[in-house]
């Protein structure tokens, strides 16, 4: 089935998948698990663009992870 000129933009324009967290996923040797009380820290200097990444970061973890 051919899609409409464009349809793929749709897809695209998600980011950040919702619903990606396994909650029986267990860590293996060598990874971490991010636990509430984990916060990401920006030095007051940083650039724009860094600030940029932790917020992308930080909207990764909310709709993604939950």
């Amino acid at each position: 089935m051919a899609e409409r000129n464009y349809q793929f933009r749709q897809r695209l324009n998600i980011v950040h998948q919702p619903g990606r967290r396994d909650p029986d996923l267990r860590p293996e040797q060598g990874e971490t698990v991010i636990e509430e009380g984990w916060r990401i820290a920006v030095a007051p200097d940083a650039s724009e663009y860094l600030v940029g990444v932790a917020k992308d970061f930080q909207d990764y973890l909310f709709t993604s992870m939950g």
